[in-house]
């Protein structure tokens, strides 16, 4: 992207992004939702709701998901809104799915990250163009499995299957087909949560990158 806006490539570097992790995220993980609980099965995207970050996606996805699955989850959309919301609304009232969707337009302190993380079962990132990603950062620490795009660093960090899935850019079925899998098995998310733990580990600190 650099060299596209003319930048030499001898004056470019390129740095790690390491973990984001601290009081804030590191907290106590509940236990995973079990099939058949009561407690449905969280399905997060949050931070700052921008049109390049598909929450109109994960929403077709929602309403193209199993209704059984579906009605085994809850899609948890939180974040301060840059863009309308009115188009976001519509889809949940036309797919009949309001009673498992939460969109919360507001601003998500530092704080609070933690407390959205440890209640999460999937961290969803349906992004539409990336290049490194805060919250993707903030998910892997936390050991949560995710559902992102190959783009940007999802495309480079993130392994198909094996830190969740990897699925492709504007394709709500497949957003959809992901989602079913890791609802529906209790035991797939809690491989795929060690998985991504293992991956946090395998970071470079912050320390290393400063050295560097």
């Amino acid at each position: 992207r650099l060299r596209s806006y003319g930048l030499p490539a001898g004056r470019i570097r390129r740095i790690a992004h390491g973990p984001l992790e601290g009081s804030s995220v590191v907290v106590p993980r509940r236990e995973p939702a079990q099939e058949g609980a009561a407690r449905p099965v969280d399905i997060l995207l949050f931070g700052r709701i921008k049109p390049y970050k598909g929450a109109d996606l994960l929403l077709q996805a929602a309403a193209a998901m199993r209704r059984d699955l579906l009605q085994q989850a809850r899609i948890h959309i939180v974040g301060q809104p840059f863009m309308d919301l009115g188009p976001l609304h519509t889809i949940v009232r036309d797919a009949g799915i309001e009673a498992n969707v939460l969109i919360e337009p507001r601003f998500v302190s530092d704080a609070e990250v933690g407390q959205l993380l440890a209640a999460a079962d999937i961290v969803v990132l349906p992004y539409r163009d990336i290049d490194a990603s805060g919250v993707l950062m903030t998910a892997i620490s936390a050991g949560v499995p995710i559902v992102a795009t190959r783009v940007g660093l999802f495309a480079e960090l993130l392994e198909d299957g094996k830190h969740g899935r990897v699925i492709p850019v504007n394709d709500h079925l497949a957003l959809a087909r992901a989602l079913e899998e890791l609802v529906q098995s209790s035991e797939l998310r809690a491989r795929i949560g060690r998985q991504v733990r293992a991956l946090r580990d395998a970071l470079p600190t912050w320390s290393s990158i400063a050295q560097d």
